[in-house]
């Protein structure tokens, strides 16, 4: 099973260096019924895909917005219902209460996800409406996102919902 391990309390490693989170337990417990011995790889979500229809291995273990395209790529099971959330500092200049105030601000996205298509999504948006669009920044997982987030190089990240609460 490969998984991106960047997405606390869903999948990450924790400080003791294990791999852990409900998607963990969900995995293992899913190879317990098959009489299988879970076998865990790390990589990057952009590499997820690939390595299935590469079959380097054979179960993606991580949550994935439903597309029709991936869906004509491989078996998606629901388990999971998301949303995406937008998570600013502590002492974020101003409180967000709708995409409007975005406008004109850096926001950080996991490149490549559905975080990303919405960030764009709104950016064109704002545009249209006459308003300063979104200053788009992508990183390699969520994890590095938040950490530009604590940094202040963004104003704001897209996550899904629990991730942000975490």
């Amino acid at each position: 099973m490969a998984t991106n391990p960047t997405l606390p309390p869903l999948q990450y490693m924790s400080v003791d260096g294990k791999l852990s989170g409900m998607r963990i337990v969900l995995g293992r417990e899913i190879a317990r019924r098959l009489c299988l011995e879970p076998a865990f790889l790390s990589t990057s979500f952009a590499q997820l895909t690939l390595g299935l229809l590469e079959r380097r291995w054979d179960v993606i273990d991580t949550g994935m917005f439903y597309t029709r395209q991936r869906a004509t790529l491989m078996e998606m099971v629901p388990y999971e219902i998301q949303a995406i959330s937008v998570s600013v500092a502590d002492d974020a200049p101003i409180a967000v209460r709708g995409v409007g105030d975005l406008a004109g601000r850096s926001v950080g996205v996991e490149m490549g996800g559905i975080e990303e298509r919405h960030a764009r999504d709104i950016d064109r948006t704002l545009r249209a409406a006459g308003k300063p669009g979104l200053d788009i920044k992508t990183f390699q997982n969520v994890g590095i996102a938040f950490a530009a987030l604590r940094a202040h190089q963004v104003f704001a990240v897209f996550s899904i919902d629990a991730v942000a609460k975490r």
